[in-house]
């Protein structure tokens, strides 16, 4: 069960997005992508640390019957956990002009909430461009340290 939890807050982790400005595909330049990816990913440790699932779920690229399940995984944990989250290593591994793949080291620790274990883990997450946001749409956990 707590295997199944630190896996769900480690994909939560990542699931949001930000608003982005509906821009023409010869106005983005690599720059201005790189840094709308980037935002997405840092709104995501900020909406996740206000427990905000209408955020949360804004950010994922999901089907109707998975929404549904994940809204209330989400809604369990933050429940349950308080927990603090903090990017330490960001890179961009590829973009087109829909899609996205990042390398991310985060750091997740408990402030309250039942047994769980503080770690790092190093995950690399896929983006695709939806009507102006970047939305998550696959993580997979490269590595995951223990801290306790």
């Amino acid at each position: 069960m707590l295997k199944k939890f630190i896996s769900l807050i480690v994909i939560a982790s990542f699931a949001l997005s930000v608003q982005l400005l509906p821009m023409s595909a010869q106005a983005v330049t690599t720059t201005a992508v790189d840094t709308q990816i980037k935002n997405a990913v840092y709104a995501n440790a900020k909406y996740l640390q206000e427990e905000n699932v209408t955020k949360v779920m804004d950010g994922l690229y999901l089907t109707t019957d998975q929404q549904r399940q994940t809204k209330l995984i989400y809604i369990d944990l933050f429940r349950q956990y308080d927990l603090t989250y903090k990017i330490t290593k960001f890179k961009i591994i590829s973009t087109t002009k829909t899609t996205a793949k990042v390398s991310v080291t985060q750091i997740t620790k408990k402030v309250k909430g039942p047994a769980f274990r503080n770690n790092q883990v190093v995950a690399t997450h896929y983006l695709k461009l939806v009507k102006g946001k970047w939305k998550f749409t696959k993580s997979e956990i490269q590595s995951i340290k223990y801290l306790n």
